[in-house]
């Protein structure tokens, strides 16, 4: 890592003057980044962060921030390294600043380096990359490239959702492991609390058993689903037929001919006025001719709007 700028000393800072430098700032300058895709911070992690902090007088590694409008900076990477600076009461902070970007872009670079932190929940990791896909308008396989994932992981990490509220804040806390919880999505939502009960209960009387390390493995926990789930009669959710899945360009082209449709419809109704003008007169003035003009001017500009909408 580079040297911090001597530009950090002055008693006017530019941020934009100081992209690509390590700079040091005060912590008041830096605004917590308001769309952190890691909502749990291990407190654990970043008491011992700040203990190193307070015996080095500074991060190891220093925090990612960009220029804000107001002459501050906003967080992009660094989230429990800002905390733990903050517990110590250090004065300032060695920053690497990034160059202005937009609020979308920031977020997919907040991502993809907490991403590759093992710590991260699973459903942190969803969330983040659904609302990739929703801000972007991107096809699962292209937020797979992205954020640098396969995108049979990027699938993996999606099927969170099809989970229980509570057993999703479990794995947000990290106090159910996900590869079992993800077990659960082959089942009814409402049946899901009701068998990882069980599952819970079988696993504990494995560890009184075999000892605390005895856990019990992902494919077992799926075959001690399966056998009380068929004790229950809780039927397994049946399999939908994979929908298509569309790239952006495709979503573009789907939305042009749309757009189409809406103008054809906009002719049809100007085809239907002349016709009956033409019918209703034989020998029609000219400014009854201009009228009818003026009525299909209209018409197009409404349906002009509606095509603007669709795009």
């Amino acid at each position: 890592m580079s040297k911090v700028s001597e530009a950090a000393k002055a008693d006017e800072l530019v941020l934009e003057d100081c992209v690509g430098q390590v700079v040091k700032l005060p912590l008041d300058m830096i605004i917590r980044n308001p769309d952190n895709p890691r909502t749990v911070f291990n407190k654990t992690t970043i008491a011992l962060m700040a203990i190193t902090i307070k015996e080095e007088g500074d991060v190891e590694d220093p925090i990612s921030v960009r220029p804000a409008e107001d002459g501050k900076a906003i967080l992009i990477d660094g989230g429990r390294r800002f905390q733990a600076a903050q517990e110590v009461e250090l004065p300032e902070i060695s920053c690497f600043v990034k160059p202005v970007m937009s609020d979308e872009d920031a977020f997919v670079k907040a991502v993809i380096a907490n991403f590759n932190r093992e710590d991260m929940s699973i459903v942190d990791k969803a969330n983040a990359i659904q609302k990739i896909i929703d801000d972007r308008c991107l096809s699962n396989s292209e937020v797979a490239r992205i954020i640098g994932l396969s995108y049979p992981t990027v699938l993996n990490i999606l099927r969170v959702f099809k989970l229980h509220p509570d057993i999703q804040e479990s794995l947000r806390n990290n106090k159910i492991r996900p590869g079992i919880a993800l077990k659960l999505v082959s089942f009814p939502m409402d049946s899901q609390l009701v068998l990882l009960s069980h599952l819970e209960e079988t696993e504990k009387a494995r560890k009184e058993e075999e000892g605390e390390g005895s856990l019990i493995h992902p494919n077992d926990a799926a075959l001690i689903l399966q056998m009380r789930a068929e004790k229950l009669g809780i039927k397994p959710v049946s399999k939908k037929k994979k929908k298509k899945n569309f790239t952006s360009a495709e979503m573009v082209m789907n939305r042009i001919l749309k757009a189409l449709k809406t103008v054809e419809r906009g002719l049809d109704d100007l085809m239907d006025i002349s016709q009956v003008r033409i019918r209703e007169t034989v020998d029609p003035p000219v400014n009854e001719f201009l009228g009818d003009f003026d009525r299909m001017i209209r018409i197009m500009e409404i349906r002009g709007k509606d095509v603007r909408n669709v795009l």
